[in-house]
């Protein structure tokens, strides 16, 4: 059995939006989850990252937005 997606919750500015409905509008594609997750894949290729976790940098302590 496949594993649940996990949802998470974006804030966007106008300037984000605005870039992502130019995304849309160069690729065709109609949603804007789809231009963000074809954005991710694109750069990730781009700079040679796979999907698996990368180790956390020394000092890097996750913390939670306020």
């Amino acid at each position: 059995m496949a594993e649940p997606k996990k949802v998470t919750a974006f804030r966007f500015t106008e300037e984000e939006l605005a870039l992502l409905e130019v995304i849309q509008g160069h690729t065709g594609i109609r949603s804007r989850m789809e231009a963000l997750r074809a954005v991710l894949r694109f750069y990730a290729e781009a700079e040679g990252l796979t999907g698996e976790a990368a180790p956390k940098p020394k000092g890097v302590e996750k913390t939670r937005a306020r």
